[in-house]
């Protein structure tokens, strides 16, 4: 292919030539550098130059198109990370992906800088780059996917736990706490006795109040608290990880 169009350059048939080194480059850039050395394309000089300049705006329009859809990838999957770290987990961030984006400065990417140059070679370098980029970005969502399982994990055997403390448990605990407290007269009554009345009653009976109140209201209260607490963290996880 290659040396049909260098045959068809010497006897200047450009129509021919070009085509050829058409496909030739589209399937290893590196012709361009033969091209360039090769004297027996000087006379088909000017059609080699307007073949780079439509291989390099093809290829950039290309890149381009693929470079938006993976910097929309960047942000979501950025902000499913933050979302997660809200949460109060540990995710370590993982900056493989910082060519897709603006730096601090708000200057271009260095993918989009490349882009800007008039090089047919800048251009299928960053079509290089976008495309190891692209593979680190997809591993680390799959990381960063198998990292929210465990978390999700973990959140449902403590929730496993938590509601196994509370199984018969209601959350008003009206009807255990009369119970506690009409059985807890079984010590409290004699023992406030034994301190004197009217005093002694008075201090355990309102011992006994207390105790009775935080074992059968506050404590369940508390933990059915915290079970809410964990379900709403889990489904907050969820929807962050539908983003991605």
């Amino acid at each position: 292919m290659y040396q049909n169009a260098q045959y068809n350059a010497l006897l200047n048939r450009p129509e021919k030539a070009v085509p050829l080194l058409k496909k030739a480059i589209k399937e290893d850039i590196i012709y361009c550098l033969k091209i360039g050395g090769e004297l027996d394309f000087d006379g088909i000089k000017p059609e080699i130059v307007k073949l780079y300049e439509e291989i390099r705006d093809e290829k950039k329009a290309e890149v381009k198109e693929k470079l938006e859809g993976e910097k929309k990838n960047v942000v979501i999957l950025n902000n499913a990370v933050n979302g997660i770290q809200k949460l109060g987990y540990d995710v370590p961030k993982d900056y493989s992906v910082e060519l897709f984006q603006e730096n601090e400065k708000g200057e271009n990417s260095e993918i989009d800088k490349m882009l800007e140059n008039d090089s047919v070679f800048d251009a299928y370098i960053a079509d290089i780059l976008l495309t190891l980029l692209s593979t680190k970005l997809k591993r680390r969502k799959d990381r960063l996917k198998r990292k929210s399982n465990e978390i999700q994990i973990n959140i449902d055997k403590q929730i496993e736990e938590l509601s196994a403390e509370m199984t018969g448990k209601k959350k008003s605990g009206l009807m255990p706490f009369l119970i506690y407290f009409v059985g807890g007269q079984i010590i409290a009554f004699p023992f406030g006795k034994y301190i004197g009345m009217p005093i002694g009653i008075c201090i355990t009976e309102g011992i006994l109040f207390f105790i009775c109140l935080y074992v059968s209201v506050i404590l369940p209260q508390s933990k059915w608290k915290e079970i809410n607490a964990k379900q709403n963290e889990k489904d907050k996880l969820t929807r962050v990880l539908k983003k991605i």
